[in-house]
């Protein structure tokens, strides 16, 4: 099965639906979407049954993507420490992570066609996320 490195991401929800993954030796774009029932034949493996949309992204995306995520990192570092808090996250205090955020959301929606598509189990493999393919999935 063809399995993707999720990279980095969005830390909206408890599975990435947007960010970076490794695809091969490049690093592209995706967006995925948690779908409802999983299929018979996979109730009984591990993972959040999803769709996933992978585009070709260029340097432009990848840097500010992140950019945005190490501003984020270092204030949730901070968070989990208690040396912050809420009303200090990024998106409320910090000029320069809703900058990003707002570049990063404008590179996402010029992305064009994906270059691959499937559905899959997003799931955890030794602390990381994971995106793996169901067999003849892929389009």
């Amino acid at each position: 099965m063809t399995k993707f490195d999720i990279q980095s991401y969005d830390r909206f929800l408890d599975i990435p639906l947007r960010g970076l993954l490794n695809m091969g030796s490049s690093v592209r774009a995706f967006e995925a979407s948690e779908l409802g029932d999983e299929p018979v034949e996979i109730a009984d493996r591990s993972g959040v049954y999803s769709s996933i949309r992978v585009f070709d992204c260029g340097d432009v995306l990848h840097r500010a993507f992140k950019e945005k995520i190490a501003i984020f990192n270092d204030w949730r570092a901070r968070f989990d420490a208690g040396l912050a808090d809420k009303a200090t996250h990024p998106l409320y205090a910090d000029q320069n992570y809703q900058r990003l955020s707002s570049r990063v959301d404008r590179l996402f929606e010029t992305l064009g066609p994906p270059a691959f598509e499937s559905t899959g189990l997003m799931h955890v493999v030794d602390g990381r996320f994971v995106f793996e393919c169901l067999p003849n999935a892929n389009t």
